[in-house]
């Protein structure tokens, strides 16, 4: 099963970017994580204002970046994207739930969006 197969099967939500999208804003418990596609088409995962995993653009597909991310009282989550270049296609999850916007924002046309995972509470 190819692995856009596998993500449709789990459920992800995908978002097709447009022009002036770049960055997918997340709330990870009490942190903050931004998804950015960047000018030159890499992808890159941001925690806190801090990078933690940037993928150059590359011919194959999708694009993949993960952190964990540590939360109060040995409370974990994993967050991954994946970014298919050729559909301009973003699909973004935690603990394995997809994220989907929840508002829309823009700020100097780069924010695609305030996101939260799907049946989870932003602490």
């Amino acid at each position: 099963m190819s692995e856009s197969a596998a993500s449709r099967k789990r459920g992800a939500f995908s978002l097709i970017l447009k022009d002036s999208d770049r960055t997918l804003a997340i709330a990870v418990g009490h942190k903050s994580a931004q998804v950015v596609v960047t000018a030159d088409g890499g992808l890159e995962l941001w925690l806190d204002g801090c990078l933690r995993k940037r993928r150059e653009p590359s011919v194959r597909e999708p694009l993949y970046v993960w952190t964990n991310v540590e939360l109060h009282w040995e409370e974990h989550r994993y967050v991954e994207a994946r970014y298919w270049q050729g559909e301009r296609r973003l699909e973004v999850t935690v603990n394995g739930l997809p994220v989907a916007p929840t508002a829309k924002t823009r700020s100097g046309g780069r924010m695609i969006g305030a996101a939260t995972p799907e049946g989870q509470e932003v602490n």
